[in-house]
């Protein structure tokens, strides 16, 4: 058999193939032996369905069919969450299932019963595919979260880093980096129980919790977070993840519910089928019974014939597969193993030989080759081994000659500093800053307590100074120089000197000159003693004194407000409670009843300036009241004139039948201090501050541009300014907390934040124009209330002018240039566009004579707007041009550019103002 099964010239396929021919013919021999033995059983079970028992086989037919669709269901709703290829092959699989029995002939009842059961098993696999969609949304918002949660803590790790090796406090990025193993952990939790949930449960308080500890943790993140602007950044991220993560928990809590109820309805029709099923069973039974007992007695004789038979084939069958295994397979393996083990233990002459002629051959051939090449490799090795050692003794005799050499020049070197070590000691360790210099100011030696005293970075970098560099200024250091050519020496001399970095330093020193023999300065020699430190303590002391002292007056005037305030508010509740009573017992037009009137507002404006107090005393909390703005503008402005310098001059543009706005007077008065606070900080000088007010309407167009903005009715609230501007990188962190350009001390960049963060509580928008020297314009716009607003009709569009000239809009910001191009075409205008100067001015060129009007924001960069219009005018005299800019209408912009324009339009666009603006311009008015 050996030799048959090895030797034979045929490949291992042919083996194989001829092996399972072997067990075909092995099996097909019992099946043939099984069909034989199963005819009888088959004769009789045709007898028995002559016999008119073809229905009863029909109805268990059908109630195995859907007891196996049933436990398929319920085996579906345990395992499918999570599972999408699970859940979609098992759905498609009932669904078919339900198909194929509805099919079949039944009674009308039963099919009645099946729709259901299938409508309902329709419903319930629809559930599970959307909470399915839920779960993946939650898994990908949870990688999200991971993902920005690394990035975050990497950024933050970095920066502990830098804060520690710069010697600064890291205690912020320590507090964020402790939060984010809270977060990990969070949601963790959350991913746990989403892959443990029960599909059916109703009670889902573990995940409401789980969202809970998210807020919580953010808010805290948020906090800490707002001290970095690049960590704040991955803040907003997060937030914005973990909303859609509590969107998404929100869905699938809500879907969980609807589940439980299609269980229940298929549960309802599942109890139906099943005494559907219970019935059929009855009436089956006894045909059943009666077809056990006549098969029973043949199945017996015949199983036991196929069961002799197939254990005597499948012996066989197993015997020639475990030679062939034995001869083909094992044997070739062993002799492979065997050349292995020889080649790793050094036997690089091996030969592996198994004496085959099919695919075995080859890869003996291969594993032999292989063994060849490494014995040659090994060889070579071993040869540039001993090279590499030759050529490493080499090396190890030149290095020893060298390191001789280079130690006898050592020794010769320190025999040479020796000598000055001990002068040059002395001078070094001085902790006086010791110095010696030229009379024309270069340093020519100083000593390390000079470099450190005048903050330079190194001796070198000292000596490349002046003593220029260090002195406040050149007659500082001639009127120095002066005294020493006549005192010879200054001894405990007093003055003031400047670091490299420009603060300055108060020392005193003593200091001697040499001079040659015609009474020349020729060398100065000093030895200073750093007393800044000791000065700026005594400056501190005194300091800390005054603030004392403001603190405690300051308490002191807090608690004298609010005693005062609270007493005088009670005589104005009996001054004010009277004199309503007066006026409900007289008529109106009776004697008297305009002084009480006037009496009563006396004290009501009294009762304003205590609740005014009271609040500065933090003994009251405001509310939300309807106000109107023009009224806290006209209180204001007296508190401003006596608040804000002389020089800064307060003007109110204030529009009248303006709307009411739901407001807490308190704040908005806040809102406007804070906004004229920063105003006068930009107008050292002195400058003009203006207040203006204005009704105006957002319609959708707006909300297309500026989705925060939602369409109706407004107040526009404007406080204006003639100070130095902000460029655009200020202007877009104006309102970030702890954001301020002034020095250390003298702002806490809390002030705008409030201003935005008052505003957005009262469902506003606030923007913000500016450019360096042209001064800053505050819009604050508020939303009326309807019930108290005054009655101002807005035009239809149908009512607006319309027209189909062509007009040139020229802007740098991108929203109001979406905002007029929607405006003027939905009114027939044809609208060409310029995001600066230089392009408005080319497209002009080009199209000059199909633009009939040019509306021009005036403050751009680049050219800007003011000499865009000056080339306008002269390619053309009589283009007419709408000046357009977010600043004030009677500020010194709009005035510096009007010679030579048609009208102005403030910004953003309000479309009646706009439209009436632009047909009266095109139409020749002014």
């Amino acid at each position: 058999m050996k030799g048959l099964l090895s030797y034979l010239p045929v490949s291992m396929t042919a083996k194989l193939l001829g092996l399972w021919l072997l067990i075909s013919l092995g099996y097909g021999i019992i099946i043939g032996i099984m069909i034989s033995a199963f005819g009888n059983i088959e004769g009789l079970t045709n007898t028995i369905i002559t016999r008119d028992v073809g229905r009863v086989i029909s109805n268990a037919q059908l109630g195995r069919d859907l007891s196996r669709i049933l436990t398929e269901t319920n085996l579906l709703v345990g395992t499918f969450y999570g599972h999408d290829e699970v859940l979609k092959e098992e759905g498609r699989f009932l669904a078919e299932a339900t198909e194929t029995i509805l099919t079949r002939e039944m009674a009308g009842g039963q099919r009645a019963i099946l729709e259901k059961f299938r409508g309902a098993l329709t419903s319930l696999l629809q559930q599970c595919v959307i909470i399915n969609q839920y779960f993946s949304q939650v898994m990908a918002s949870d990688k999200n979260l991971h993902a920005l949660l690394t990035r975050l803590e990497e950024i933050t790790s970095e920066k502990i880093v830098a804060q520690v090796l710069a010697k600064e406090d890291s205690q912020v990025y320590e507090q964020v980096g402790v939060l984010i193993p809270s977060y990990r952990e969070t949601l963790l939790q959350t991913t746990l129980y989403f892959h443990g949930v029960e599909p059916a449960q109703q009670d889902n308080q573990e995940t409401i919790l789980v969202i809970e500890l998210l807020n919580i943790l953010h808010l805290r993140l948020r906090t800490l977070l707002a001290s970095d602007v690049e960590i704040a950044g991955f803040g907003r991220q997060l937030l914005a993840g973990v909303d859609e993560y509590r969107r998404t928990i929100a869905g699938f809590n809500a879907a969980l519910p609807e589940l439980g109820e299609r269980l229940i309805v298929l549960g309802q029709a599942k109890e139906q089928a099943l005494l559907a099923m219970k019935q059929t069973d009855e009436q089956s039974l006894s045909a059943a019974q009666q077809m056990k007992e006549e098969i029973t007695t043949t199945s017996k004789s015949s199983m036991t014939f196929v069961l002799t038979v197939s254990v005597a084939v499948a012996l066989l069958l197993g015997l020639f597969t475990a030679l062939f295994l034995l001869f083909n397979i094992r044997r070739p393996m062993e002799s492979i193993r065997r050349g292995i083990v020889f080649v790793s233990e050094g036997k690089l002459d091996t030969r592996i030989h198994m004496g085959r002629r099919d695919e075995w051959h080859i890869i003996e051939q291969a594993l032999n080759k292989m063994i060849d090449e490494l014995n040659y490799s090994y060889t070579t090795l071993r040869s540039k081994n001993q090279e590499l050692a030759a050529t490493h003794h080499e090396m190890a005799m030149n290095l020893q000659a060298l390191e001789s050499e280079v130690n006898q020049r050592r020794w010769a070197e320190e025999a040479l500093l020796a000598s000055e070590e001990q002068y040059r000691r002395f001078f070094e360790d001085d902790l006086c800053g010791a110095f010696i210099a030229r009379p024309e100011g270069q340093l020519m030696a100083c000593n390390p307590s000079f470099v450190r005293m005048f903050g330079f970075s190194s001796t070198d970098e000292a000596l490349k100074r002046t003593l220029r560099d260090i002195f406040p200024d050149r007659e500082t250091m001639e009127e120095f120089l002066a005294k020493l050519r006549s005192l010879k020496r200054l001894e405990s001399y007093e003055s003031q000197y400047i670091r490299g970095d420009g603060t300055p330093i108060f020392v005193t020193g003593n200091v001697t000159g040499t001079f040659n023999s015609q009474g020349e300065l020729v060398e100065l020699k000093g030895y200073l003693i750093d007393e800044t430190e000791r000065r700026q303590a005594e400056k501190e002391k005194v300091k800390l004194q005054q603030q004392l002292q403001h603190a405690q007056k300051m308490e002191a005037i807090g608690t004298l407000a609010g005693g005062v305030a609270h007493d005088f508010n009670n005589l104005l509740q009996g001054i004010q409670g009277d004199t309503e009573l007066l006026l409900l017992a007289r008529h109106k037009g009776e004697h008297g009843v305009r002084e009480l009137q006037e009496i009563l507002r006396a004290a009501q404006r009294g009762g304003d300036l205590t609740r005014q107090l009271l609040t500065f005393s933090r003994k009251v909390e405001s509310n939300l009241v309807p106000v109107d703005i023009n009224q806290v503008a006209s209180d204001m402005r007296g508190l401003l004139e006596r608040t804000i310098p002389k020089m800064v001059k307060v003007e109110l543009n204030l529009q009248g039948n303006l709307g009411f706005v739901l407001a807490d007077t308190s704040q908005l008065e806040q809102v406007l201090m804070n906004l004229a606070v920063n105003a006068r900080d930009a107008m050292v000088q002195g400058g003009i501050l203006t207040i203006g007010t204005e009704n105006i309407v957002f319609d959708k167009k707006y909300h297309l541009a500026l989705p925060e903005i939602t369409p109706g009715p407004y107040v526009l609230l404007t406080v204006s300014d003639t100070g130095h501007g902000m460029d655009r990188e200020t202007r877009d962190r104006i309102f970030d907390p702890f954001f301020t350009t002034k020095a250390m001390g003298k702002g806490t960049g809390l002030g705008l934040a409030i201003v935005y963060g008052i505003v957005k509580s009262h469902k506003g928008h606030v923007i913000c124009y500016s450019e360096p020297g042209k001064g800053t314009t505050f819009k604050v716009y508020l939303p009326t209330i309807e019930h108290v607003q005054t009655a101002t009709r807005q035009e239809d569009e149908e009512e607006m002018p319309r027209g189909n000239e062509t007009i040139l809009l020229v802007d740098d910001e991108g929203f109001i240039l979406e905002i007029g191009n929607l405006v003027l075409t939905e009114f027939g205008y044809t609208v060409l566009t310029a995001m600066d100067g230089e392009s408005a001015l080319e497209l002009y060129t080009q199209e000059k004579e199909r633009i009939d009007l040019v509306i021009l924001d005036i403050i751009m960069p680049g050219m800007g707007g003011e000499k865009c219009l000056q080339h306008l005018l002269t390619i053309d005299p009589q283009v007419k041009v709408i000046i357009a800019s977010g600043y004030s209408a009677n500020g010194s912009t709009a005035d510096g550019a009007k010679k030579g324009t048609r009208g102005y339009i403030s910004k953003p666009y309000e479309v009646g103002q706009m439209l009436r603006i632009v047909r009266r311009v095109i139409d020749g008015g002014s």
